[in-house]
């Protein structure tokens, strides 16, 4: 340190190549850094994921050293990481190459690895049935080796090529080709062999049962000193089928002792106080079984553990506090008979992590993101249109109704869905101040899906929806040249609703909360084409959280992201013309990560045949250029032909959409048709309107049909009650909605 300044962290220069060779022991200690605030740490690394084979890293002494037995070539790193705060960084790239006589790359004959058996040339799993199959290493050539696998897998089923693991769950019987297995050196040019071997997937057996849950988290249920019996929890059912007279399976709770109680036949778990409290925050593990005729067919782990009331027991007097479960999927055949490995003790405080749901991590930030994408759009709609000058008290509020497509890839889970929102606001100002409130409603419907290393733990696929009502007040300042200068804060409830095909009903609600900021900027560039032309950026950021859950879903920390935008947007003064923006958003935080690229456009051509005939055209997309972003894309047209000026007699409504979907399908065409006429419904109501409609999508080949009601008051409000079924969903439902509508 010099005159109170800490020099920054560096490694010195060294050569930027290692030579070893095949057979010679080699050691070296690699140099040390300087500068930064000590103690140091150090790592070593090479791309491909591994050093050289026979060798080794010590980081306290920065030693690389060992006797390499296989031929080698990648780039590694050497990195430093200090102790200040936050902590600094520096590194160094070195080629690290072995040479010399080393065998010829080679794959064994069998390449399937089944554990405490010889090796097959073969996979032999069932379908519905969670497997797992690690397939054999090379050895030879020159590492690190990418491995392959070369056949099309049914669904469910999918190669790790890290882990060399074939593992899921497959949902389709499989007597397809051999599949190859193929391993690529680092050698150049590389060298490759493959290895076949012979892959089946069989019906499921029509006499087994099998729980189709993974990990099921309770809520916490209170508890209290009372010797009344008190149930906390129902464990899970098996699915299963027979080709005769149906089996009526039993339940066996192994291993519990009091003061729990089990009963079979309801499958519920009790709790009855003994005048002694149970041992705290550490779990007792039990084994759940399923069986028909004394011949077990699969098992699942309980975790159960108490939680310590809080000192003083505020809001826990006469109660034990509460009791969680944790249900496991991590059962083994030891031999003949089942076990479970044992479970970790955990604090209260660590509880939470370990319960969440990785569909709730994957996803919740996909619904935050929309939502806030909704708000702050509107505000900036506000800003943008408005024109500084004399007070006002009051602008027009204007409610905006949006319909977006999304899919994409998030945390190891494919997604596909939809969102519907409402956005209304108003604001006052005078001179070059403005202030407002948006108030915005969004509901967002995903379809998910597992990828393989989920579906191995029983995340196959299930719903994921929420709706969030935000209130979003902003401030902006106008400058002389035009330019807008805005910033915003918001705050949301809503629920969330969550359902995992898990063979039984497992849909859970848990309350969500949104918090949001954001701060944004434009300058006026041109007047192009009669319209004006405005550079914008932005920061945008939220935090989700969600609490609550019955079953499936348990607490969970706050969720945060960040998002980065500027961009172009285009607008004319006349109304009716058209409006363009495109924008470059870079999305950090929770949640898929990366850039996109938004571009929305839109026209309306009122009144051609005045005041009978309106056309209209809009187009709206947003394309990922991370690796895990959400695409989406629409476009859409329409005619509506409307009844008199004063609203009354019959109306009908046409238009189609295009809309993305996911895993490279092709795109789905939705067609609308509505029909209804017009009543005057008196001064209370002014214009009724009873319609009918009909909408299709060819990507999912649903209908959905509707039949409701609008209630128009004089202002031109439109107050919507729908009755709705869908050709996927035979249920009806109701549905009462605030529509700014045609």
């Amino acid at each position: 340190m010099t005159g109170g300044v800490t020099p920054p962290l560096t490694l010195p220069p060294f050569p930027s190549k290692v030579s070893l060779t095949v057979g010679t022991f080699h050691s070296e200690a690699l140099p040390a850094a300087s500068g930064g605030v000590e103690p140091y740490t150090y790592s070593f690394t090479c791309a491909g994921g591994a050093l050289p084979s026979g060798m080794g890293f010590a980081p306290a002494t920065r030693m690389f050293a060992g006797t390499p037995d296989a031929r080698f070539r990648d780039s590694c790193t050497l990195t430093v990481t200090d102790s200040s705060q936050p902590a600094a960084t520096a590194s160094r790239a070195v080629e690290v190459e072995v040479t010399g006589a080393t065998p010829p790359l080679a794959l064994p004959d069998d390449v399937v690895l089944v554990p405490d058996e010889d090796p097959v040339d073969y996979v032999s799993l069932t379908v519905q049935k969670r497997a797992s199959v690690t397939l054999a290493e090379a050895s030879g050539g020159v590492r690190p080796y990418t491995y392959d696998l070369q056949c099309e897998l049914p669904r469910g089923l999918g190669f790790s090529s890290g882990t060399r693991t074939l593992s899921g769950t497959p949902l389709e019987v499989y007597r397809g080709p051999d599949c190859t297995y193929r391993v690529t050196d680092s050698s150049s040019p590389p060298a490759s062999v493959s290895q076949g071997f012979g892959l089946i997937v069989d019906p499921l057996d029509l006499q087994t049962w099998r729980f189709r849950t993974r990990t099921l988290a309770g809520s916490d249920h209170p508890l209290s000193r009372t010797p009344e019996i008190q149930p906390f929890v129902t464990l899970p059912h098996a699915v299963g089928r027979t080709d005769t007279t149906p089996t009526t399976p039993s339940y066996k709770l192994l291993d519990y002792h009091s003061p729990l109680e089990f009963s079979s036949a309801t499958r519920q778990l009790s709790y009855r106080h003994t005048g002694v409290d149970p041992l705290f925050d550490t779990p007792t593990t039990f084994r759940y079984q399923v069986s028909v005729d004394d011949k077990v067919h699969d098992t699942l782990c309980v975790d159960v553990s108490y939680r310590d009331p809080p000192p003083g027991g505020g809001g826990y007097d006469g109660l034990l506090s509460a009791v969680r479960v944790l249900v496991r999927d991590d059962a083994y055949l030891d031999g003949e008979e089942y076990r479970c490995p044992d479970a970790p003790p955990q604090s209260a405080s660590s509880a939470h992590a370990t319960l969440s749901n990785p569909v709730h991590s994957a996803l919740a930030p996909i619904h935050a993101r929309r939502a806030v994408d909704v708000a702050h759009a509107a505000v900036r709609d506000r800003v943008r249109d408005w024109s500084p000058g004399a007070p006002r008290v009051l602008s027009a509020i204007a409610p905006a109704v949006g319909i977006g497509s999304l899919s994409g890839q998030s945390g190891g889970f494919e997604y596909t869905g939809s969102s519907e929102s409402l956005s209304v606001g108003a604001e006052l100002g005078a001179g070059s101040w403005q202030a407002g409130l948006v108030a915005s409603f969004t509901g967002t419907d995903l379809h998910y899906r597992a990828a393989a290393g989920l579906s191995e733990k029983g995340y196959l696929a299930g719903e994921h929806n929420t709706e969030i009502l935000s209130l979003h007040p902003f401030a902006a300042w106008h400058m002389p040249s035009g330019g807008h200068l805005w910033a915003s804060l918001g705050t949301g409830v809503g629920h969330l609703r969550h359902r995992d095909d898990l063979g039984f009903r497992s849909w859970s609600g848990s309350d969500v909360r949104l918090l949001a900021h954001a701060v944004g900027a434009s300058v006026p560039l041109a007047d192009v084409l009669s319209g004006e032309l405005q550079a914008e950026a932005g920061i945008e950021s939220f935090a989700f959280d969600i609490k609550g859950g019955d079953r499936i879903s348990s607490s969970l920390p706050t969720m945060r992201g960040r998002d980065y935008r500027a961009g172009l947007a285009w607008s004319a003064p006349v109304p009716g013309a058209p409006s363009v923006s495109m924008a470059y958003k870079h999305l950090t935080g929770d949640g898929p990560e990366g850039g996109q690229l938004e571009a929305t456009g839109s026209v309306s051509v009122e009144d051609v045949f005045d005041p009978r005939l309106t056309l209209i055209g809009n187009a709206e997309g947003s394309f990922g250029v991370g690796d895990y972003e959400q695409n989406f894309w629409r476009l859409g047209g329409g005619v509506r032909f409307a009844p008199d000026s004063l609203g009354r007699g019959f109306g009908l409504d046409l238009d189609a959409r295009l809309m993305s979907l996911a895993g490279g399908r092709s795109a789905g065409v939705g067609l609308r048709s509505e029909a209804g006429y017009g009543l005057w419904g008196g001064p209370f109501f002014g214009m009724m309107r009873p319609y009918v409609g009909l909408i299709r999508y060819s990507g999912d080949h649903s209908v959905r049909r509707t039949l409701g009601l609008d209630l128009r008051d004089r202002s031109n409000w439109p107050i919507k009650i729908e009755v709705h079924d869908h050709s996927s969903d035979q249920s009806l439902a109701l549905k009462f909605s605030l529509r700014h509508r045609f």
